[in-house]
């Protein structure tokens, strides 16, 4: 009798298995986890998006006898975190435990953001170590169950449905770094500006996880995936390689472009809003390729966007900076496609996936993106020297492998 109901219980599992997942690819629930998925991301991916402003108070104030490729370790390791992190944590995400993560994430992040506020000028490891390692680690383990979550719901208007979750890290790129640098150079101090900041960020990223909701079957999300059948996917492993070298350069205007403009001698209010105007034009840099990338193929809307880019960047070898109109455009055009090349990595690494494995293919598409970010900022710190020739760290982050054409269906 046992065996025979063991046996049912086979045969039902088996054919709950077979049934393929069910997009909804909209409605309530749906939208509504985008909604929690933009406040979270604004909450914790948008202050990444800020970093440039904390790296140039550290350059120039807070820890300025520290040399810069040195600082520049603290926003490279950061972001190294963020995006590795979610090789650990696709497997719990795919399983079932979102809320875990995200609250777990969370605290971590904003607990760091607040020990952060006690770092003394010039001790570089008080500031590493908050900063750089404990805000990354708790990010790195929000941002995958933040930005995957959308899959569960959308499979054919996935690339729109993340591109809308995802400005809101662009959101968070224009409201903070306006945020931070009022407060830095204003007459509060580094430590209650940082609090006040954490403070906030806490509040929006807990208002998102409120409202996200996982869509999945049981049977799917405790299946185990193996990673070594990713390593016969050809298209998934040029996907991560592209995705290596894209941030390996994409990264660096978005960390020295208010340094950059500063020691150019651009006006202190313009040059302390270049973030925010970059931030404010990838949120339709996030939307508009994306419903491009619907009709044309994801990977050839991440191709145009990574050579617009490169072009850009060589262009600020060749300005002049006695006015500031041509650095607000350049830069402007740069936060269009370089949010157009972020918002189209998960798309881009989650394309021939199913629901039960979203998180491990992000999580491995992740661990090179963390690494192309961690080699970015040293590197090109270490270009700058002490003399700051920008002309070496532009031609860095411009010249790059050029990105294949995967298949017809991309």
């Amino acid at each position: 009798m046992d065996q025979e109901k063991s046996n049912d219980e086979s045969v039902e599992s088996a054919a709950v298995d077979t049934e393929p997942h069910a997009y909804p690819e909209g409605g309530l629930r749906a939208w509504t986890t985008v909604a929690g998925s933009w406040l979270q991301l604004f909450a914790s991916y948008g202050s990444t998006s800020s970093f440039a402003v904390f790296e140039d108070f550290y350059a120039r104030e807070y820890l300025k006898t520290t040399p810069l490729s040195t600082i520049g370790w603290i926003g490279s390791v950061q972001t190294f975190l963020i995006f590795s992190m979610g090789l650990a944590v696709a497997k719990p995400f795919d399983r079932g435990y979102f809320y875990h993560l995200l609250i777990f994430g969370s605290f971590l992040y904003i607990f760091s953001l607040f020990m952060l506020s006690l770092a003394q000028p010039q001790h570089f490891y008080q500031v590493f170590l908050t900063h750089g390692i404990g805000c990354g680690l708790g990010l790195g383990i929000t941002l995958l169950p933040s930005a995957s979550i959308v899959g569960h719901y959308f499979s054919e208007r996935r690339p729109l449905a993340m591109g809308i979750a995802a400005t809101g890290s662009s959101v968070g790129g224009l409201v903070i770094p306006i945020l931070a640098n009022s407060l830095l150079h204003g007459p509060l101090g580094f430590a209650t500006s940082v609090r006040i900041i954490a403070a906030m960020l806490g509040i929006i990223g807990a208002s998102g996880i409120c409202l996200m909701r996982p869509h999945f079957r049981r049977t799917k999300a405790g299946q185990s995936v193996k990673v070594s059948t990713y390593t016969r996917d050809k298209e998934f492993l040029l996907s991560i390689f592209a995705a290596f070298f894209m941030c390996l350069a994409t990264f660096y205007p978005t960390f020295y472009i208010q340094l950059d403009a500063v020691k150019h001698n651009v006006p202190t209010n313009v040059a302390f809003k270049l973030i925010a105007i970059l931030n404010a034009c990838a949120i339709p840099g996030r939307i508009l390729p994306n419903l491009l990338a619907h009709r044309i193929g994801v990977m050839n809307v991440q191709m145009l966007s990574a050579i617009s880019c490169a072009v850009i960047v060589f262009g600020l070898n060749g300005i002049s900076y006695n006015g500031s109109a041509t650095v607000i455009a350049l830069t402007a055009l740069y936060g269009f496609f370089s949010g157009s090349v972020f918002a189209l990595l998960v798309p881009l690494l989650t394309l021939n996936g199913e629901v039960y494995d979203l998180g491990a293919r992000t999580g491995i598409g992740y661990l090179f993106v963390g690494l192309g970010s961690l080699c970015s900022s040293p590197i090109s710190g270490a270009l700058l020297g002490p003399q700051y020739e920008w002309w070496k760290a532009n031609v860095f982050s411009a010249v790059r492998p050029r990105l294949r054409r995967l298949t017809p269906r991309y």
